[in-house]
């Protein structure tokens, strides 16, 4: 008796996960494996603070961009701005990607 109860609760298993297969079409299901394979969660941590949160992103760089934005703005300064602080004496260009390289 237990087993024929296992055995309907296993066939009935099968018949929802059919029924969710066949709600979605073949392209929307090649579309969620991809994403899978593609991205994974990535731990990012404030040094400072020790706060962490977990981001799902193809790579550590889209999961620090996510979640720099929720603190940082970036934008392209006016000239008047670049002088005001290099007058100030609080003005430091920090250079980054091929420029830094060298390159």
């Amino acid at each position: 008796m237990n087993t024929d109860r296992k055995t309907l609760e296993r066939e009935a298993q099968e018949r929802d996960a059919q029924f969710v297969l066949e709600s979605y079409t073949i392209e929307e299901l090649r579309m969620a494996a991809k994403k899978a394979a593609a991205t994974r969660p990535y731990q990012v941590t404030h040094r400072e603070t020790g706060v962490s949160r977990f981001v799902e992103a193809s790579n550590p760089a889209q999961a620090l961009r996510h979640v720099a934005k929720d603190v940082f703005e970036v934008r392209v300064p006016s000239a008047l701005e670049l002088a005001r602080h290099a007058a100030a004496g609080n003005f430091a260009l920090e250079q980054v990607g091929d420029i830094a390289e060298g390159a």
